[in-house]
């Protein structure tokens, strides 16, 4: 439901020649008044419910759409955790009034963002003027990984010998995003966009009071 109506409010959206277009100044604020609902949301590193969850899916979408046009980045910020629904270091997290996604149009053309969403599908199309012969291909790398660690936390309510999962785990990653440029097909140039740093979260088991002593607690 978020997704699908931040969607509309930026479907269509137009960055003029020279000009700036940001996410957060596109959508306006994201909140009830508007329509949207509470979904999953990454809150001091923990998943909760806040109104407007969801709608980084978009602002990453778009992100990734524009990092294939060529076009300047000029505000994007990682998630704190790895998101899995575009590449490693392909995302960007937005927060009314605090955290943006910005590209700047320095083509001499008008471009119209075009999102829509079609069942569970979210499709962004960045639409202009073409007037170059450069493609662009975006490769990643992971350079560094931090592992998880195991904690455990007494439950006064789980019977002996159970326990329960209460925070799943991410393996934390840094990654480097380079733009692959392409003229005619071949190869012209290759830039370091971007490095991200996605922390691990560490995961979370509950046990008994009676187990307690086994893990050490």
């Amino acid at each position: 439901h978020n997704i699908r109506l931040v969607s509309d409010l930026l479907n269509d959206s137009v960055a003029p020649a020279g000009g700036t277009w940001s996410f957060n100044g596109t959508s306006g604020e994201c909140n009830a008044e508007r329509g949207f609902l509470g979904a999953g949301a990454i809150i001091d590193g923990e998943y909760e419910d806040a109104v407007g969850g969801g709608i980084c899916q978009t602002s990453s979408t778009i992100y990734y759409a524009v990092l294939h046009t060529n076009l300047k980045i000029v505000e994007r910020r990682a998630h704190r955790f790895n998101t899995g629904y575009v590449p490693e270091g392909m995302d960007a997290t937005v927060y009314y009034g605090a955290k943006d996604f910005r590209f700047q149009n320095d083509t001499p053309f008008p471009l119209k963002v075009v999102a829509s969403v079609s069942g569970r599908t979210l499709t962004v199309n960045i639409l202009g003027t073409k007037s170059d012969n450069i493609t662009v291909e975006m490769t990643n790398q992971v350079v560094g990984t931090t592992p998880y660690k195991t904690v455990y936390q007494v439950d006064e309510s789980l019977p002996a010998g159970t326990t329960k999962v209460k925070t799943t785990p991410y393996t934390g990653y840094t990654v480097k995003v380079y733009r692959n440029l392409y003229e005619n097909g071949a190869l012209k140039d290759t830039k370091l966009e971007s490095t991200s740093v996605y922390r691990p979260r560490d995961q979370v088991i509950l046990v008994s009071p009676d187990d307690a002593a086994q893990y050490g607690l």
